[in-house]
């Protein structure tokens, strides 16, 4: 399958460089846990999340009633996340549901 070739060619970049690629699955959103292969799980401030995954909520008022939109989702539990370990942090970057 075309992502089982990615995910091994990108594994083999990283671990050239150093960096590390690791594959999880997010168990909470809030707060943030995401298991790691089955190994460990990791919450906190050992995660970096970009901005296009944390929830985000607008307040928009029309007429006399407020409604709420959700600008981005963010994760959930049961997403798949692609995270790449440099030194002590992991950089989130998901979910895959698109690559498979």
């Amino acid at each position: 399958m075309l992502a089982d070739l990615m995910k091994q060619a990108a594994r083999g970049c990283m671990e050239e460089s150093g960096a590390r690629l690791l594959f999880g699955t997010v168990i909470a959103a809030s707060p943030l846990e995401i298991r790691v292969e089955d190994r460990f799980t990791l919450k906190g401030e050992r995660l970096i999340l970009p901005d296009t995954l944390i929830r985000r909520e607008q307040e928009i008022q029309c007429k006399d009633e407020t409604h709420t939109v959700i600008l981005c989702p963010g994760l959930k539990a049961g997403d798949k996340v692609a995270l790449v370990r440099a030194g002590e942090f992991f950089l989130v970057a998901g979910p895959l549901d698109a690559w498979q």
